[in-house]
């Protein structure tokens, strides 16, 4: 089964993103097979992200849910909510 993944940023956390955007590119190509498909949300392609969504296996959603925590530097900083 496969869900939706919504995320919201914080405001201004445009800079934040950018810094991590490589690893997290990296990360969804190690999870291929669980992260079916990601990107970020924007109005036009020239905005900074506003955040994320992506379709996701269920045993990830559960994974994610079960050992998501916000990190003092990390890029989940910049995550203000996600729902499924």
């Amino acid at each position: 089964m496969l869900f939706a993944v919504i995320f919201h940023d914080h405001p201004g956390q445009g800079d934040l993103r950018a810094a991590h955007a490589q690893a997290h590119i990296d990360w969804l190509a190690a999870h291929a097979d669980t992260v079916r498909v990601a990107g970020s949300l924007r109005e036009t392609p020239d905005q900074v992200p506003k955040g994320g969504c992506g379709s996701w296996r269920r045993l990830t959603v559960l994974l994610f849910r079960n050992c998501w925590r916000p990190t003092p530097s990390g890029p989940v900083d910049c995550v203000k909510a996600w729902r499924f």
